[in-house]
C-alpha cells in the first residue's frame, strides 16, 4: 500500500478507482496479475470497512439510541454503503472473468511447454 492510500477512507462519492492493468501481447491483451491482485485487495478492503459500518449502524439501532434526524443520515449511509457495494460487484464479475481468461491462456502454455518438451525428449533419445 503506498503512502497516499495508507489512513485514507474514500467516502462514497469519491471512492478510490479500481483498475486492471492489461498487457499487449501478440495473442492480444492480457490482465496483468499484479494490477489484478491489488484490484481485488482494493475491493476488499472496501468491503471490510463497509462490513464495520453496517455493524456500528447495527449496534446503534439495537440500543435504540438514535434521534429522527440521524436515523435519516443513517439511512443515506446505507443506501452509498449498498450502491458501493453493487459497483464492487460488477467489478468482481469483471476480474472473475479476467482471471478465467488468465487461467485459460496458462493452460495453454502450459499445453505447449509440454509439447515442446516431448519433442525436444524425442530428439535426444
Amino acid at each position: 500500500m503506498s503512502s497516499d492510500e495508507e489512513g485514507e477512507e474514500a467516502e462514497p462519492g469519491e471512492e478510490e478507482e479500481i483498475v486492471v492493468n492489461v498487457i499487449e501481447t501478440p495473442r492480444g491483451r492480457v490482465p496483468e496479475f499484479d494490477s489484478t491482485f491489488r484490484a481485488l485487495e482494493k475491493i476488499s478492503s472496501r468491503l471490510l470497512e463497509h462490513d464495520e459500518k453496517i455493524g456500528e449502524i447495527a449496534s446503534r439501532l439495537a440500543g435504540g439510541q438514535i434521534a429522527s434526524s440521524e436515523l435519516q443520515k443513517l439511512q443515506e449511509t446505507l443506501k452509498a454503503i449498498m450502491d458501493d457495494i453493487s459497483k464492487l460487484e460488477k467489478r468482481l464479475e469483471i476480474i472473475e472473468d479476467d482471471l478465467g481468461e488468465i487461467q485459460e491462456r496458462l493452460n495453454l502454455l502450459d499445453y505447449l511447454a509440454d509439447i515442446v518438451e516431448r519433442y525436444l525428449r524425442s530428439q535426444e533419445g
